[in-house]
C-alpha cells in the first residue's frame, strides 16, 4: 500500500519480492555439487546491494521533513520519529561485514570423497560503512536539534528514555548494538 504512492518504495517492494525467492532457492549449499554461481552472485552482489539500498530509502524516508516543533503534541511525535529513524538506520558490525571467498573441492577417489579447502576473507564493507556514515550525519542534521531540550543545554528526557526502551528491546532480542548517550 505504501508504494503505490512513493515509486521508489514500490520498486524496493518488487527487489524485496526477488530478494526472497533467490533467499529461499539458495538458503543450502550442497558440498557435493557444483556451487551455483547465481546463488554466488546472489550473496556477493544482489543481497548486499538490497540492503544499502533499503538502509538508504527507509533512513531517508524516516529523516525526510525534520524541523523543530512549535507545540507539545509536535514535540513528542517528532522526538517519536527520530528516535525510531536512529534505530533505523544503526546496524550491527556484523551488517558492516563482508566475506569472500570460495571452497576448493578436489575428489580423493572414485567412490565420491573430496577434500575441500577453504579460502575465506572477512573486512568491513568501506560502502555500507560509509553509508552509515552518510545516514548518521544526515540523522545528526535533522534530527541533532530536536533530541536536545528546546534550551539546548542537554538531551530531552523523552529521547533518552526513549534510547533505553529501544537498548532493553535489543539486548532481549540478542543484538550487538547498544546506543549510548554522551555528553554535550
Amino acid at each position: 500500500m505504501a508504494g503505490d504512492s512513493n515509486p521508489e518504495v514500490a520498486a524496493l517492494l518488487k527487489k524485496a519480492n526477488r530478494i526472497a525467492e533467490m533467499n529461499d532457492r539458495c538458503a543450502s549449499i550442497s558440498l557435493n555439487d557444483l556451487l551455483d554461481t547465481t546463488c554466488a552472485q546472489f550473496y556477493e552482489v544482489e543481497l548486499p546491494a538490497f540492503e544499502n539500498e533499503y538502509m538508504e530509502l527507509t533512513g531517508e524516508v524516516r529523516l525526510g521533513a525534520m524541523r523543530m516543533a512549535t507545540t507539545l503534541d509536535e514535540r513528542i511525535r517528532q522526538l517519536a520519529s527520530c528516535s525510531e529513524a536512529l534505530t533505523s538506520i544503526v546496524k550491527s558490525s556484523e551488517q558492516l561485514l563482508r566475506l569472500r571467498g570460495n571452497v576448493f573441492l578436489e575428489p580423493i577417489n572414485y567412490e565420491g570423497d573430496f577434500d575441500a579447502e577453504y579460502d575465506f576473507a572477512l573486512s568491513f564493507d568501506s560502502a555500507r560503512v560509509s553509508q552509515q556514515q552518510r545516514l548518521a550525519n544526515l540523522w545528526i542534521q535533522k534530527c541533532g536539534p530536536i533530541v536536545l531540550r528546546q534550551s539546548g543545554r542537554e538531551f530531552a528526557p523523552m529521547f533518552i528514555a526513549t534510547l533505553k526502551m529501544k537498548n532493553d528491546s535489543l539486548k532481549k532480542a540478542g543484538s550487538n548494538v547498544k546506543l549510548k548517550i554522551g555528553n554535550l
